[in-house]
């Protein structure tokens, strides 16, 4: 499994990647596009989290159902789908070309290629979530190609989504067959790609917004700092968390090896994935709320009050609904890999009683 532990960490790094560079984008200037980002980011890493630790301790993929395998993947390209319409300009919004229908064509195919394996449900969704999103970016690229000698501006964001989708399929669609050599499997070649390009969606939506300029030149080092506090936070809470429970993770694994009890270790570990996940969301929603909080503060002289209440409430309104899908999938994601490590334990333990 060494080319799968490989690809496991190096997506949970680019989610983590990804994470810290929207969370200290939108700590520098709070825009709603960084918002979707997030919590894009954050939906990616809840789900590579659990799989990655579990895989890398207990040397087995997770038994889990469709539904809480992808869970927190699905809810990512929702965001994904939010975040790339954003970032759409007004101008763009009725304009129409053939080619930004392509998407539909290749990806039916592709659909058809996919349930043959099962889950229909889940490729439903995923295919056509996946599908609005690449509309939307060729919408965009296909506007600028037509005008850019009226100088229309690049979409960055659209095209490293559009790349990044592309590789997407392209990692679905090789999995799909049987390759004789690992390393000639476009899979893992497709999934490095992809991280990369997560990575860089930071860099992309700050392309979109456009450089700042900053107003407030006396204050630029109170700010400076403000930031870096927030970053370190964020840095320390993310990195800390993630290897941590990779160290109690295997430190619980090998101490009940050695002990007859009726827990096992891989019930403590998923209590405590379980217990980090639900604390990590809490923890990051949190400090994007007051970020948020403080710059509405400062913006409030500037704008009518009600205008500041309605956007409060619909920033608190888009953190609840988040959390609270987050919050289903961390709880049934620990009771399905509660159930699963008990039956796996239990026969087991059947088989070797009849052997002996």
């Amino acid at each position: 499994m060494i080319i799968e532990d490989f690809e496991n960490v190096l997506t949970l790094l680019a989610a983590i990647l990804g994470l810290f560079g929207c969370l200290f984008k939108y700590i520098k200037t709070p825009r709603r596009g960084y918002l979707y980002l997030i919590i894009f980011f954050l939906a990616n890493f809840l789900s590579d989290y659990y799989w990655t630790i579990y895989t890398l301790v207990m040397r087995s993929y997770p038994e889990v159902s469709e539904l809480l395998a992808y869970f927190g993947w699905n809810v990512g390209y929702l965001f994904l789908l939010l975040a790339v319409i954003n970032f759409r300009s007004d101008s763009v919004k009725h304009y129409f070309h053939p080619i930004i229908l392509w998407p539909v064509l290749t990806n039916i195919w592709q659909f058809f290629i996919y349930i043959q394996f099962g889950g229909f449900f889940n490729n439903l969704w995923q295919v056509g979530v996946t599908t609005i999103i690449m509309i939307v970016c060729m919408q965009e690229i296909m506007f600028y190609l037509m005008n850019r000698k009226a100088k229309a501006r690049i979409p960055y964001l659209a095209i490293l989504v559009m790349a990044f989708l592309i590789s997407e399929y392209g990692m679905w669609t090789a999995s799909c067959f049987t390759w004789s050599n690992q390393l000639l499997d476009p899979y893992y070649y497709c999934t490095i790609v992809g991280a990369v390009l997560k990575v860089m969606f930071a860099w992309g939506a700050e392309k979109e917004y456009g450089i700042i300029n900053e107003e407030n030149s006396e204050n630029e080092l109170a700010e400076f700092r403000y930031q870096m506090l927030f970053q370190a936070i964020v840095s320390v809470l993310i990195c800390g968390a993630s290897l941590g429970g990779y160290i109690l993770a295997t430190a619980i694994k090998e101490s009940m090896l050695f002990m007859q009890l009726g827990t096992t270790a891989s019930d403590k570990i998923v209590i405590m994935l379980f217990i980090i996940s639900l604390v990590l969301s809490f923890l990051i929603l949190g400090i994007v709320y007051i970020i948020d909080l403080r710059y509405k503060k400062s913006r409030e002289n500037l704008k009518k009050i009600d205008a500041g209440r309605q956007s409060r409430y619909s920033f608190i309104f888009t953190l609840v609904i988040t959390f609270f899908l987050i919050l289903i999938v961390v709880v049934y994601n620990a009771r399905l890999l509660y159930n699963s490590s008990v039956t796996e334990i239990n026969f087991s333990s059947r088989a070797t009683f009849l052997t002996t």
